[in-house]
Order: C-alpha cells, then sequence, then structure tokens
C-alpha cells in the first residue's frame, strides 16, 4: 500500500509537489536578496540544505502519506476559533 502511494504520477502527490514546489520558487527572491550569511560559508550552507530536506522530509512525508489514506470523515474537526479571548464566545 505504501509502495503504491510513493510511486504513483497523479493525486495527492502531484499537488503536494506542486505546492510546495511553487513555494520554493517563490521564495528564491527572498533568499537572493537575504540570504547572504546562509552563503557566507560550507557550514552555513550545510546547515540550510539539512534544514531543507532532514527536518521537512521527515516531518511532511508522513503528513502527507497519512492524509492520503484517512478518509475526511473520520479526521476529527479544528477546535473553534476564540479569537485570543480564552473562550467560545
Amino acid at each position: 500500500m505504501i509502495k503504491a502511494a510513493l510511486t504513483r504520477p497523479s493525486g495527492v502527490g502531484v499537488r503536494y509537489r506542486t505546492v510546495f514546489g511553487t513555494g520554493g520558487v517563490l521564495l528564491m527572491p527572498v533568499l537572493i536578496t537575504t540570504g547572504a550569511p546562509l552563503l557566507a560559508s560550507w557550514t552555513n550552507v550545510g546547515v540550510g540544505i539539512y534544514m531543507a530536506l532532514v527536518p521537512m522530509f521527515n516531518g511532511l512525508r508522513p503528513l502527507r502519506l497519512g492524509l492520503a489514506h484517512v478518509p475526511a470523515s473520520t479526521a476529527p474537526p479544528l477546535p473553534p476559533r476564540t479569537h485570543g479571548r480564552g473562550d467560545d464566545r
């Protein structure tokens, strides 16, 4: 079941890659204008690559796989917004 989810060419995986790929492309101008400290040394570059790949892969990949297999009717609803008041008014 997991192998089929990882290799299927359409559906959730395509949307997932499209959303995060578009977000990455849109953030490139920010990296270019403010990323000098990140690119100042190989250590900083390594930390940036690690932070972009390892936590994102280890957190978002299982989330995507879980969302692909949990029907919306069984997922718990979000709690109501309280607008910072701490009550449900």
